[in-house]
């Protein structure tokens, strides 16, 4: 488990090991797909404190891209688990 604040104050991310593979689930830090992969410092609605969020997400996003970390991000519309990569100055997701 892992410091993970975003939307709830005291969120947690969870990272997974089993038989060489890891998986971090990213609770509330990624909420929109189509955004926060691009621009993680846009707040969303809910988020209690957007500066705190915001660290969050950059913090988040690097240390899964470095570490070629799965994801399973909660609020996903749609393909939730995947990689994020860099893609220039921004990351990308790439579902699997």
């Amino acid at each position: 488990m892992s410091r993970c604040p975003a939307n709830t104050p005291g969120q947690v991310g969870l990272r997974l090991f089993s038989e060489g593979e890891d998986l971090m689930i990213v609770g509330d830090a990624l909420i929109l797909e189509k955004l926060h992969f691009v621009a993680p410092e846009v707040a969303y609605a809910m988020d209690g404190d957007a500066a705190t969020t915001n660290a969050t997400r950059k913090a988040l996003l690097a240390e899964v891209e470095a570490k070629g970390l799965r994801i399973a991000a909660t609020h996903f519309a749609f393909l939730c688990m995947g990689r994020v990569t860099r893609d220039g100055a921004a990351y990308r997701f790439d579902a699997a």
